[in-house]
Parts: structure tokens; C-alpha cells; sequence
């Protein structure tokens, strides 16, 4: 899995995104943008413009969902007349999509029976819409907090983009439109992109994305979730194979630490387990403990260095 995501990270082919003329090729979701408009889920505003940093309401996000989830046929076929929201009438844009979602199970009104179709949606909300087909009804009682299981099915399926924030960040045109393709590669059993999951979202454990983390270094325990954001993070990185056992280890890890705030502001270094990463360590030819492998800020191997000091890590990071 490790290598299969390492070589569609390095070799896949550069995108040109010329779906809209406001989504340039460098943008962090032009490729899913591209997805959605190639498979009808979108067609823009009047004037030719995407707008991906635009907040989605509850009226757009159903739309989207709808149209990347059914056949047109059967989004049109839905009675409309059945579902009585106050404020959904049966000849608005909207009401379609909103029909077969509540059809279906994925949506229903509120307890005043509208639907608040104007209302920005957030990340919580989207999740628990998104996943409740996945999820067993076991896990959708109202734990704590409530959308805890939906964004843990979510980020099980890859769909957490490593840009999210927080559980009530609200969902941008953009951002939503890189969930659906990841949903996408997962319903399609695709290689996945890196995503986030609950327990980084919560802050229980460590994530290599995000602003915040990318103004000073990180040294954190190797995983491969960390592994596979730290390709896809635009951060240089280092693996550091290290063994308990080894006191040239232990003297490295304590400079490390000590130092931490002296390396590059974005440096990140994942310490590894040298008697367990088996596969890791013939991956990148390491053969002692205390080698360091390191990465560009592309994702790209660079060189494996045997018996690394804190002077090698200063210069290669």
C-alpha cells in the first residue's frame, strides 16, 4: 500500500484544469473540480465561474450529492408532493434533489418540518449526510459528540481532505467537490488520497497538515496515516529508525527534541520503530538503526543516510 501511494504520488502526470475559468491548475482542488464538472455533478454559475471558495448552502449541497449519488431519472421521478417542508416548495430548483435525498433515507426536515434550504451546511452535518448509507444503524445512536461515528466512517473511506480545520468548519464549493471524488476512488476501489481522521480532527493525535502545523517543525511517532499526508503535504520530511534498545538512538531522539524549534519552520521528522517496520526499512534500504530517510517538499525520496546526526538533519531539512 505504502509503495503503490509513494509511486502514483511521484509519477502520476501533471493536470491541466481548464473547467472553469476561475480554477486554475494550481489550486488544492482543481483535479476534483475537474471530476465533478466531467461528471455532470456541476455546471457552474451564469457567467462560466465555479467559485470554489464559496460557502455551500443546504439547497446546493443537495444537488451536488444527489447528482453524484443518482441517476437523473430517478432524481426527476421523485414526488415531490410527498414530502411537505414549509419552505421547499414542489416547483423550486432545489426540490428534486431534496426529494430523493429524504426518499432515500440521507436527509430529513427539521422539527419545525422545513429543510433551511439557504442555510451553509457544515463539515458535521455533511459528514453524517454523506456516510449514513455506510454507517450500521448500531453506530448512528447520538454518541459523543454526535457526529463522531459519521467523520470516523468518513475518514475510513479516504474523504477527509487534509485542509479541514475543525468539525464546524463550513464546506466551500471546493472542498466539497474533493469529497465527492475522494467518495468517488473509494466506491471505485482507486488509490486513495491522504486523508485526515477523526481522532487528528479531535486533536488526539497528530496531523501533518494544516497552516499551523507547517510554522514550526513537528516530531512526532511514524504512522502511516502520517506517512501518506506527509507525501501529499507540501512539508520537506525526514523517518528516523529508531530502536529502544539503541543508546545512540536515544542520545539522537533527546537532541532532536531539544532542538526542535532550531530546524526550518514546516520540518517535519516521524520516528520509526526500527524492530518493526520491516517493510519500511527494505522499502528505503536501511540496514541500522539511527538512518534517517529523507523527502522533499514534492513528496520525493531524496537519499537514505546511515548513523544521521542532528547536523545532518539540520542540512537536509
Amino acid at each position: 500500500m505504502k509503495k503503490l501511494l509513494t509511486l502514483a504520488l511521484i509519477v502520476a502526470p501533471a493536470f491541466a484544469f481548464a473547467a472553469f475559468p476561475d480554477v486554475k491548475d494550481t489550486h488544492p482542488f482543481a483535479e476534483s473540480i475537474q471530476f465533478v464538472k466531467d461528471a455532470g455533478i456541476v455546471s457552474g454559475y451564469p457567467d462560466g465561474s465555479f467559485k470554489p471558495d464559496k460557502t455551500v448552502n443546504r439547497a446546493e449541497f443537495a444537488k451536488m450529492f444527489a447528482e453524484s449519488k443518482f441517476q437523473k431519472s430517478q432524481i426527476l421521478a421523485c414526488n415531490t408532493t410527498i414530502y411537505t417542508l414549509h419552505d421547499v416548495p414542489k416547483e423550486a430548483w432545489f426540490a428534486p434533489y431534496v426529494c430523493v435525498l429524504m426518499e432515500e433515507g440521507l436527509v430529513r426536515g427539521y422539527d419545525d418540518e422545513t429543510y433551511r434550504p439557504d442555510q451553509e451546511i457544515n463539515f458535521a452535518e455533511a459528514a453524517k449526510i454523506l456516510t449514513k448509507k455506510d454507517l450500521p444503524k448500531a453506530m448512528q445512536s447520538e454518541p459523543n459528540p454526535w457526529f463522531k461515528h459519521y467523520v470516523s466512517q468518513l475518514g475510513d473511506m479516504g474523504a477527509i481532505p487534509l485542509q479541514m480545520k475543525a468539525f464546524d468548519q463550513k464546506l466551500t464549493r471546493g472542498m466539497f467537490a474533493e469529497m465527492l471524488f475522494r467518495l468517488d476512488l473509494a466506491k471505485n476501489n482507486k488509490t486513495p488520497k491522504p486523508s485526515l481522521t477523526y481522532r487528528q480532527m479531535a486533536g488526539e493525535e497528530p496531523t501533518v497538515d494544516g497552516e499551523a502545523a507547517a510554522k514550526s517543525a513537528q516530531y512526532v511517532e511514524y504512522s502511516e496515516e502520517l506517512y501518506a499526508q506527509a507525501i501529499d503535504s507540501g512539508r520537506p520530511f525526514m523517518i528516523n529508525f529508531s530502536a529502544a534498545w539503541c543508546p545512540n538512538c536515544l542520545a539522537l531522539d533527546k537532541k532532536i527534541q531539544a532542538e526542535i524549534d532550531s530546524l526550518p519552520p514546516g520540518a517535519l521528522i516521524m520516528k520509526a520503530n526500527y524492530d518493526t517496520e520491516t517493510e519500511l526499512k527494505e522499502q528505503y534500504g536501511v540496514t541500522q538503526q539511527t538512518t534517517g530517510v529523507f523527502f522533499d517538499a514534492s513528496g520525493d525520496y531524496k537519499e537514505t543516510v546511515p548513523a544521521v546526526t542532528l547536523e545532518d538533519v539540520m542540512e537536509r531539512l
